[in-house]
């Protein structure tokens, strides 16, 4: 972990400046492998920004980019929608991710490629094999890819909701109607 000075723009943006020895009230707190991409892009010369709602790192944003969610009213309704998405997806859909690789790969080491195309005629062929063990897996893995599949429609709404409340004037009937249904 490093700890870098930022400094205030506008928006929910804050530039980072560089990196500091320790944690000050202008300093963010940074993992070992997002502290190197940033040195990287500071010595390259690049303006480097830290987005304090979601957490990301930006390169090189034109004063538009900035202004997107310079807001205070915005600002709270994309934390509504990032913590709705988060609350929805958990910890659980990790560990799913997890099994759901390697069942994949269980799967395709006994010779069953499961695609979108071919997925009846694989399941059907993995059951007729009265394999249990096999059986229990394909079971298992079903369940898990009804799961992403949900997780998947999730993130889509979100990316969906995210790109709205940008194109939105929060001043407008619409933007007041959409954040009704946040």
């Amino acid at each position: 972990m490093s700890y870098f000075k930022v400094i205030e723009t506008k928006g929910v943006q804050q530039r980072i400046l560089g990196e500091c020895l320790s944690s000050t009230v202008s300093s963010i707190k940074l993992n070992d492998i997002t502290s190197e991409l940033v040195k990287k892009d500071l010595l390259d010369g690049k303006t480097v920004f830290y987005n304090t709602v979601d957490g990301s790192i930006s390169v090189d944003l034109n004063e538009k980019e900035l202004e997107v969610f310079s807001s205070i009213k915005k600002q709270e309704i994309q934390h509504k929608i990032k913590q709705k998405f988060l609350s929805v997806n958990n910890n659980e859909s990790l560990i799913d991710m997890i099994f759901y690789i390697d069942a994949t790969m269980t799967l395709f080491d006994a010779g069953y490629i499961i695609t979108d195309k071919n997925r009846e005629e694989k399941y059907i062929e993995i059951i007729e094999t009265g394999d249990e063990m096999l059986i229990e897996l394909l079971e298992e893995y079903l369940n898990v890819k009804d799961e992403i599949s949900k997780i998947k429609w999730h993130k889509t709404q979100y990316n969906k909701n995210i790109k709205k409340l940008k194109e939105l004037d929060e001043n407008s009937e619409e933007f007041e109607k959409f954040i009704k249904t946040i």
